[in-house]
């Protein structure tokens, strides 16, 4: 904006209109293929429309505008007259990919009319229902997430358990909102004494069980149905996991969860809590991040600072906390109960 309020070129230049324009058109496109499963059908080798459109059930038509799309700002790389996937979807979409992220792309899909409802949501101060209430009445939604939620932690399980000590005598770990429960699995491993209970709703348990059986740690690690801020969560526990979760909930929610899992731990036993934290200087990965969850549950990211406040209340000390790469994304906190 210049001095006498009128716009300045470097703000209306037609590259960031352009911006503005295709964005929205981009992510539609990249959803759409998810859906379809392109990816996965591009997975072995390049393909032509028409045989693209048979293994998608699509139409040519509709094919050939989606597919240059997509090449033409890199998922796709075309072949003389085939399609093949293109560097980020080799990586990161198909069942090829050392993590296969597809079921972001279906997460994005279910969650696109609340996204489009955020002018409403602004206006009531929060959705109508939680992601999570909605869970309930679309289960679909809840294995989707699970699936989403399991992906990601096939990239953070190993850094997080590297870096998180153990007490020596730790026996039993509670995974609150594991979902998937490969948290619950990396810390088995890697501590053979350790026993874990993966607690979550129903709705994000479906596929747990089978994931703990193929590990070769059914054993060890058992599953509790429940939801976590209103059912007894147990007691008697060494090491309790949040990961993921203070986000999805209110300062008054968290504050008493964090009662509820002081209760729950041994002395001497160690919480780990692990997701976002608010910036002291916004970045607009943390903004657009915290705008996501007012978006799902009225809520947005907290500071260290802000969890560290709860943890005093309630008999925790020896904090510390560890950031992950890349910088501003994830961040470990872990404090020890010090009092009976």
């Amino acid at each position: 904006m210049n001095g006498d309020g009128t716009m300045s070129k470097e703000t209306t230049t037609p590259s960031s209109l352009t911006d503005i324009f295709i964005k929205t058109i981009e992510n539609a496109a990249l959803i759409a293929a998810g859906q379809l499963g392109l990816f996965k059908t591009l997975a072995k080798r390049p393909r032509s429309i028409p045989e693209i459109a048979h293994a998608i059930n699509a139409s040519e038509t509709g094919v050939a505008r989606l597919v240059e799309a997509l090449a033409s700002v890199g998922y796709l790389e075309r072949v003389d007259d085939r399609y093949a996937n293109g560097p980020t979807a080799r990586a990161w979409l198909t069942p090829a990919s050392p993590v296969d992220f597809t079921p972001l792309l279906l997460h994005w899909a279910e969650v696109w009319p609340l996204l489009g409802d955020l002018s409403q949501v602004i206006r009531r101060g929060g959705p109508q229902l939680s992601l999570y209430q909605l869970m309930q009445d679309r289960p679909e939604w809840g294995r989707t997430f699970a699936q989403f939620m399991k992906a990601r932690a096939q990239l953070t399980s190993g850094p997080i358990v590297e870096r998180v000590v153990v007490p020596d005598k730790a026996q039993l770990l509670l995974d609150l909102g594991g979902s998937h429960g490969l948290h619950s699995i990396a810390f088995c491993r890697s501590h053979p004494n350790l026993k874990a209970i993966v607690f979550d709703l129903p709705v994000a348990l479906t596929e747990t069980e089978e994931n703990i059986t193929a590990e070769g740690l059914a054993d060890r690690v058992n599953v509790q149905r429940g939801d976590y801020l209103t059912d007894d969560i147990g007691q008697g526990y060494d090491v309790v996991l949040c990961f993921n979760l203070v986000h999805h909930h209110t300062e008054d929610d968290n504050r008493c969860l964090i009662r509820k899992i002081a209760k729950a731990l041994n002395p001497g036993g160690l919480i780990v809590i692990y997701g976002m934290l608010r910036d002291e200087h916004i970045t607009s990965y943390n903004a657009l991040f915290s705008l996501l969850m007012f978006t799902y549950s009225q809520t947005r990211l907290y500071s260290f600072k802000e969890i560290i406040g709860w943890l005093k209340e309630v008999a925790f000390s020896d904090f510390n906390r560890i950031d992950l790469p890349p910088a501003g994304q994830n961040s470990i906190i872990t404090a020890v109960k010090t009092n009976p």
